[in-house]
């Protein structure tokens, strides 16, 4: 084959003279570069056509969209494939502990035979609402039509916030829209009481979002004088409790939720009376007067 190519390492020189003539210039480099595109070209015959692994390729995809990896597909992004068209309003307001539905439209130019519908929330693994299942989320209920998937909230909190993807499933396509649920105030419940001697006590429950409590005595802010704490609730929302130290005998005070968040009065303010003989001490020797006076005159009847 050609000229034969004579390697030897026995000196600096031989070396030189070999690299030398493997230049591009030289006959042997050429020679050398045809015997390597023939093995090349052998080589390629015997590998195995890439087209072989499509099958392998395409057997794993739908793997993917079939069985139980619909609770994966459905998360992250707005999708369709096929002639599915989902229709929704990506951002929904709801009212605090209101009931509220979440609606996505569906439409095809094509009848469509759907395989499997159901709802998923972003970030939340265990969360699926499915029209066929019993096993649905407690608090949720979800319903599908041929033109509308829906998903009732009977009582929202704000622990029920977040994004939603309404999801279907064809024998020719698939589809997700979600519907991002942001959540009003939730305006809680409200008390007052006498803490203790020289205090009273003003809670906010289940309000949202989180707030302090400001005290007034008239146009007088007695706030620096008071103690808030603040609890997180599991549905996410908070019950906030404020008590004053009273110094002086006043007969009236104030106390106002004010919202960091949004930079004004979450509710009105509420009146506190406070007496100085309203103390828990006070109320427990009234009690003990009374009722030695009804045993008293108790005997006195009897006799």
């Amino acid at each position: 084959m050609g000229s034969e190519l004579h390697l030897s390492s026995s000196s600096s020189e031989d070396e030189e003279s070999t690299a030398e003539n493997l230049l591009p210039q030289s006959p042997q480099y050429e020679e050398l570069l045809k015997v390597v595109i023939r093995a090349v070209s052998i080589l390629k015959i015997d590998w195995p056509a890439e087209k072989q692994y499509e099958p392998q390729k395409t057997r794993q995809t739908l793997s993917a969209d079939q069985g139980t990896t619909s609770k994966t597909r459905c998360r992250g992004q707005d999708y369709s494939k096929g002639e599915i068209h989902l229709h929704a309003f990506k951002h929904q307001r709801v009212n605090c502990n209101e009931k509220t539905v979440l609606q996505c439209n569906i439409s095809s130019p094509t009848p469509l035979n759907v395989v499997q519908v159901f709802w998923r929330k972003q970030d939340e693994e265990d969360f699926k609402c499915d029209p066929t299942s019993d096993n649905n989320p407690p608090g949720f209920e979800c319903n599908y039509t041929e033109k509308s998937l829906t998903l009732t909230i009977s009582n929202p909190t704000p622990a029920n916030m977040g994004a939603y993807f309404c999801c279907i499933k064809t024998d020719s396509g698939h589809g997700a829209k979600h519907i991002n649920v942001s959540i009003g105030e939730c305006t809680g419940e409200l008390s007052n009481q006498i803490a203790g001697p020289n205090q009273i006590q003003c809670s906010f429950n289940s309000v949202y979002p989180g707030a302090v409590i400001n005290w007034f005595h008239y146009d007088k802010d007695l706030t620096s004088k008071s103690t808030t704490t603040s609890l997180l609730n599991s549905d996410g929302t908070f019950n906030i409790t404020s008590v004053l130290n009273i110094q002086d005998d006043k007969k009236k005070y104030t106390c106002s939720l004010w919202s960091l968040e949004q930079g004004r009065y979450l509710n009105q303010e509420i009146e506190v009376p406070y007496h100085a003989d309203s103390s828990p001490s006070s109320r427990i020797s009234t009690q003990h007067c009374l009722s030695w006076t009804l045993i008293f005159f108790s005997l006195m009847y009897f006799d």
